[in-house]
């Protein structure tokens, strides 16, 4: 799967929990928690850099 793909899948979760949000489906608090740790995890799943920052199988 591309990066590109990848980010947009993310961006579908995210725009999706804020939607739900919205109508009331998550609670406000945990959805605003969402919205700031989601965009971390997406930057951390989409970089190719291990967890030592070192590129993925150096």
């Amino acid at each position: 799967m591309t990066k590109t793909v990848q980010a947009l899948i993310w961006a579908f979760v995210i725009i999706i929990m804020a939607v739900a949000a919205r109508f009331g489906a998550i609670e406000r608090d945990v959805a605003t928690t969402l919205l700031i740790v989601m965009p971390a995890l997406a930057w951390l799943s989409i970089s190719r850099r291990g967890a030592c920052g070192r590129p993925a199988g150096a």
